[in-house]
């Protein structure tokens, strides 16, 4: 099994096409739901960490109706390119 950073990005090179935390959440919870590890707070880090070194972008930006902002994300070509150390 690989570490959660790592399958979240393997899951967004291999989707190819945007998500967000909720449905990562959703991808992550038959392997890693048991995992103290294995929160919303803690993906959303995960996903942030990505954003800043260029591995993925923010596709679109909401606020919800109680203002709380909800990113889709998409992997850029340089996460893409990353694949290979995975």
């Amino acid at each position: 099994m690989l570490p959660m950073k790592t399958r979240i990005l393997e899951y967004g090179i291999q989707k190819d096409a945007g998500f967000d935390a909720d449905e990562m959440m959703s991808a992550l919870a038959p392997q890693y739901g048991t995992e103290k590890m294995c929160s919303r707070k803690q993906v959303e880090e995960y996903l942030d960490s990505f954003l800043g070194v260029g591995f993925m972008k923010a596709e679109n930006l909401e606020l919800d109706q109680s203002g709380n902002l909800h990113v889709t994300y998409v992997v850029t070509d340089y996460g893409k390119s990353r694949q290979k150390y995975l």
